[in-house]
């Protein structure tokens, strides 16, 4: 992701799954399948991430979707819930 974001300089993503992937570690594990998106967003930047189809996460995962307002909602009033 890096070398393609210097490359790309305004690259964004979309990534479509039910997972947000946003966790800073995973069982102290800080490259796992459940960080990607977050470090995606650490070589991107703010507001260049964008998921689809997401229906499970943490609550700190969910507070940081919501800052960084990167998830697509099917229904705007889904957001509400989470």
């Amino acid at each position: 992701m890096e070398e393609l974001s210097l490359r790309h300089p305004n690259l964004h993503l979309v990534h479509i799954d039910a997972h947000t992937d946003l966790r800073e570690d995973y069982l102290g594990e800080v490259l796992s399948h459940s960080t990607v998106m977050r470090k995606v967003v650490d070589h991107l930047g703010e507001g260049r991430l964008f998921q689809i189809g997401i229906r499970s996460g943490t609550e700190d995962e969910f507070k940081l979707a919501r800052k960084w307002k990167s998830i697509v909602p099917s229904d705007p009033r889904s957001l509400k819930a989470m």
